[in-house]
């Protein structure tokens, strides 16, 4: 081989591990593609922690690891539960594999960033929670007793 086709070989392989964003998979899986169509890490997120599993999917979709919880994406550096991730990613792009792990951590936390938790009232009196649209059409009161709602983020709504 000449200079010139190991220097385009190097380029091709540079612009695959470029590739590291967030995404959907057809099969409705949403996470982090590494790679060109190489590796998936599937990101579950409930607003109180990270659920990741990093998956194969170049011929088909094979689970490499299984699933890690974790509570920020910088967990991922140095959690001693994520270290199959660490290891997948050191054999399969050598020295390259902390910037692809920095970048992986950088996606995760800007698609979290992103994400608002569901904003939703409750009546102090009926203990009863509402979403924001039934909340606004009652103007912020109660249906049932009409004590003004309160605020509030997460947890289980019932109307």
């Amino acid at each position: 081989m000449n200079s010139k086709e190991d220097t385009n070989k190097v380029a091709e392989k540079c612009r695959e591990i470029e590739e590291v964003r967030f995404t959907e998979l057809k099969s409705g899986l949403k996470g982090i593609a590494i790679g060109v169509e190489d590796l998936f890490l599937v990101v579950e997120y409930d607003y109180t922690r990270i659920v990741v599993k990093l998956l194969d999917i170049y011929d088909f979709i094979y689970p490499l690891t299984g699933w890690f919880f974790i509570k920020k994406p910088s967990s991922l550096r140095k959690h001693n539960e994520t270290s199959p991730i660490r290891q997948i990613l050191r054999e399969k792009y050598g020295k390259r594999w902390k910037i692809i792990l920095e970048r992986i951590i950088a996606e995760l936390e800007n698609y979290i960033e992103t994400l608002e938790p569901p904003r939703f009232w409750r009546c102090p009196k009926c203990k009863i929670s509402y979403y924001e649209k039934k909340a606004k059409e009652n103007g912020y009161n109660c249906p049932l007793c009409g004590v003004g709602l309160q605020a509030m983020r997460g947890g289980d709504v019932n109307v």
